[in-house]
């Protein structure tokens, strides 16, 4: 989406957000509680733009300071809804997944085997939902819920640097169209060979951005499937064990 819109409306685009974070940056410390706010609201299920709101957050504040901002207010909010979905759904929950025997065979050996949790939160499952249904867990402890999560959280940084990288093609497209006949026209014109060069290495840098987001996330899901198979094989093995302890029994 944000590529089609770069494409056909890149100013008016580059203009709307420059306005966002001008505000935002404007109100100080009320502008960072704001944006992390809205981000915790997205952890809550069915609310949307969870990514894009941290994508905005490197874009508004930079990509270290986003990063902050975004891990945690994104840490905070899961173990909320952990904790009120636990308290509250947990029961409405498990009876939704019963249908699915590979997703509740899945939530029993997670707290046995804590790099599964780790993996399901770095696969690009829906953040806000899964931090609903893992609360459904019957062995799950807060305490390793949070963990893992905290530590799947660092790939906030991919986003957080996209949304800075893109500022700065915002700030360098602003530079290279300065209003008709100004003193930034004459100084573009001196320059312009240089900010092409920045340009090309801003988009670079998106480019591996993205590139290291996909692969993580191609990895997450592989070694979930290989994990979640191993799991299975696992429990069949166990139901023929009793199964061969009940014939001998009888």
């Amino acid at each position: 989406m944000f590529i089609l819109a770069t494409a056909f409306y890149k100013g008016e685009l580059f203009a709307a957000l420059d306005r966002l974070s001008t505000e935002l940056c404007e109100m100080g410390y009320m502008g960072q509680t704001i944006f992390a706010f809205l981000i915790f609201l997205t952890t809550i299920p069915p609310l949307p733009l969870y990514s894009t709101l941290m994508v905005l957050s490197g874009y508004t504040f930079g990509a270290w300071d986003g990063f902050v901002i975004s891990y945690l207010s994104s840490l905070i909010g899961a173990i909320v809804v952990f904790i009120v979905a636990r308290l509250f759904l947990r029961d409405c929950i498990s009876k939704c997944l019963a249908s699915s025997p590979t997703s509740m065979s899945l939530l029993n050996i997670i707290p046995a085997r804590p790099h599964l949790l780790l993996l399901i939160r770095i696969a690009p499952y829906p953040y806000n939902l899964l931090n609903v249904i893992l609360a459904s867990s019957p062995t799950l402890t807060l305490r390793t819920y949070a963990g893992c999560t905290a530590i799947s959280l660092l790939k906030v940084i991919l986003h957080t640097w996209f949304g800075s990288g893109i500022h700065d093609i915002s700030e360098l497209h602003r530079s290279s169209h300065p209003s008709p006949g100004s003193a930034g026209e004459k100084a573009a014109q001196q320059h312009d060979g240089h900010d092409d060069i920045k340009v090309y290495w801003t988009w670079g840098g998106l480019a591996l951005c993205v590139g290291l987001f996909v692969y993580l996330h191609h990895v997450a899901k592989k070694a979930l499937a290989r994990a979640q198979a191993e799991a299975e094989r696992e429990n069949q093995a166990e139901q023929g064990q009793s199964m061969v302890h009940v014939g001998q029994g009888l």
